[in-house]
């Protein structure tokens, strides 16, 4: 507000100030664009149907990176739900335990200094903590 001597309350008269609206002109809005920043879309594809029997998914859970490598719990429909491993072009099964039972069942895997950890089931023992060794 603008405060003017002039005659009224006090002596002081007050008008309201005009301010301009940065974004109006003549009364009417003026639209801004703005350039957005650059954005790459990610694609996806499928890297191998690891279980191909009808139309069930195999669930994958667990996605941990060791490495580079994608370790991660599935079930292909035959073997049960066990660790599984991709590079990103192909899957292979790590484990083939406990068929009979259902699979290893793996749970909570998670990287511990490059190396890969988690809980299974080897339907003989219940479940334990795990770590495959490389090439076993």
């Amino acid at each position: 507000m603008i405060i003017s001597p002039a005659s009224g309350r006090n002596g002081i008269r007050r008008r309201r100030a005009t301010r301009k609206h940065p974004l109006r002109r003549g009364g009417r809005l003026i639209p801004i664009v703005e350039a957005l920043e650059e954005r790459r879309l990610l694609s996806v594809s499928l890297v191998q149907d690891i279980n191909p029997i009808g139309s069930s998914s195999s669930d994958p859970q667990y996605l941990t990176d060791v490495n580079g490598t994608l370790f991660f719990a599935a079930n292909d429909g035959t073997d049960g739900t066990q660790l599984w491993q991709s590079n990103g072009t192909s899957a292979t099964m790590v484990t083939s335990i406990n068929e009979a039972g259902g699979g290893l069942n793996p749970t909570g895997l998670v990287n511990v200094g490059g190396g890969l950890f988690f809980a299974g089931n080897d339907g003989a023992n219940g479940i334990q903590r795990r770590f495959p060794q490389p090439g076993k």
